[in-house]
């Protein structure tokens, strides 16, 4: 797939805060108010995934353009010889929406973080930070509660043993998280429990309605029920958009 990444036209060179150069895909919509960062999963990289990608891509048309960023150690990135981390996933997010915001003038209110699998950990870390202050929403599909949660199970007495060794530690940020929150996961998900979803969803803020879908594992959701929902999201959240900028001028005129 390499080959692939490599010859395609929207393919850019984002860089890290350590001076890391990481691979993304840039699917652009023009008449799209929206930007989705896409997180991808653990076991696939952008050229695996950019068949998925373009299938998103022509499902959200005329709403959202995706921005499908490459971790730190994966794909192109390893062979430059860095190696995969935490840390380097959150660096590499941050690349991705540096550049939309710093390079590209992208309002944050314009920008969606969708995180799978994996991908919800770095998506829920930087939603909770003061860098990404204003984003419009998050999407998680299958994500995970906590890389040890999903290893040892919600209620295992060992959790506080493997305190100290856990990652992507989405149940202790996803309370922090102040924009919508709309969480998709399969009922027979063999890779990550649902019980890590509802977890999720029960400690959320602002969560938009959740989509269990029934019967379905971790890598067969169906793609047109998880675009349809995102549809309605992304339409809540321009709603959302357009009465804060109605607030605004109410009081701008009042003013």
């Amino acid at each position: 797939m390499t080959s692939a990444l490599l010859s395609d036209p929207d393919l850019i060179i984002l860089e890290t805060e350590s001076g890391e150069r990481i691979p993304a895909i840039h699917r652009r919509c023009p008449r799209a108010w929206a930007t989705i960062i896409y997180s991808h999963g653990n076991a696939e990289d952008i050229g695996v995934n950019l068949a998925a990608i373009d299938e998103l891509a022509a499902r959200l048309r005329g709403v959202a353009s995706i921005l499908s960023y490459e971790y730190v150690g994966y794909s192109l990135s390893r062979l430059e010889g860095f190696a995969a981390s935490e840390q380097g996933c959150y660096r590499s997010i941050d690349a991705a929406w540096t550049y939309l915001t710093r390079d590209l003038r992208v309002a944050p209110g314009d920008i969606v973080l969708w995180g799978r699998s994996i991908g919800s950990g770095p998506t829920v870390d930087l939603s909770c930070r003061p860098l990404a202050r204003g984003c419009a929403g998050v999407v998680l599909q299958c994500p995970i509660a906590s890389g040890v949660r999903v290893l040892l199970g919600q209620d295992s007495a060992l959790l506080w043993l493997a305190k100290s060794i856990d990652i992507f530690v989405n149940v202790d940020k996803i309370g922090l998280v102040d924009c919508p929150v709309a969480i998709m996961h399969g009922t027979a998900d063999s890779v990550v429990p649902l019980c890590n979803g509802e977890e999720l969803f029960r400690l959320s803020k602002r969560p938009f309605r959740a989509l269990w879908l029934d019967g379905y594992d971790h890598n067969t959701l169906p793609s047109q029920d998880c675009a349809e929902y995102t549809l309605q999201f992304l339409e809540m959240l321009k709603s959302n958009r357009a009465s804060q900028v109605g607030r605004s001028s109410a009081t701008l005129f009042c003013a």
